[in-house]
């Protein structure tokens, strides 16, 4: 009887599958079983095993996505473009003396939107497997915004942002990048270590943004003096 229910089931499932939806949304079912997929296994899925997980055929998936790749694709779009609006885009090249105000905000809205299992866990897949999903995210994303916290780190402790190949440029790089990486190793201890992490990452990253300005700030301003004072003795020579 137990044998004669599971089969039931499992013919239920398949039929739900099979059932004619439009093309929107059969994209869109296909699309987000993906994504669970990933989030599951990585990007070693097939497609044969995603068809057969929504009880559709092969040839059916082909109709909506002709490749794995353009499944991964479309996963990068929705999971990792679509989340970083235009709005946020222009919150960080926004040019403003309160910078502290500024990336307090811009995380306020970003650290939610990345802070999520589905984003942590296909992004380490997609980066030990050298595919293109954290390749791309890094080069659209993450290095103009790590750039331009640099300069405004710059800017708010020296008074000017400094020449890209400059000494001081490398270390609010490196600054910039121990900081904006907080947010994924947050995201790293909760969903791969498993491990207790605040819910409140909204007021972890305020946190550790005033932290962050304000350690550059003596890092930096040192920095600067000690080049001062270097170049006061070869000019006393």
């Amino acid at each position: 009887m137990h044998h004669a229910r599971a089969t039931q089931r499992t013919e239920a499932k398949a039929t739900q599958g099979r059932r004619r939806l439009d093309p929107d949304a059969r994209r869109d079912q296909i699309l987000h079983a993906a994504i669970a997929l990933l989030t599951k296994r990585g990007l070693s899925f097939n497609t044969r095993e995603l068809a057969a997980g929504l009880g559709i055929s092969h040839p059916l998936l082909f109709r909506y996505f002709q490749s794995k790749e353009d499944i991964v694709d479309a996963v990068f779009e929705t999971v990792y473009l679509n989340r970083f609006s235009p709005q946020m885009r222009q919150a960080i090249e926004e040019r403003t003396p309160d910078v502290v105000r500024k990336w307090t905000e811009f995380y306020r809205v970003y650290a939610p939107k990345i802070f999520d299992e589905t984003w942590v866990r296909i992004y380490i897949s997609s980066a030990l497997q050298q595919e293109t999903i954290s390749r791309r995210y890094f080069k659209l994303v993450v290095i103009p915004l790590i750039t331009r916290m640099a300069e405004d780190t710059e800017l708010y402790c020296l008074g000017a942002v400094q020449p890209p190949s400059s000494p001081v440029r490398a270390k609010s790089l490196e600054l910039a990048w121990m900081t904006h990486s907080s947010l994924f190793y947050s995201g790293l201890r909760r969903w791969v270590y498993d491990l207790e992490v605040p819910d409140d990452i909204v007021g972890i990253m305020a946190m550790r943004v005033k932290s962050h300005f304000a350690g550059a700030k003596a890092v930096l301003r040192d920095h600067d003096m000690r080049r001062s004072r270097s170049g006061r003795r070869r000019v006393a020579k």
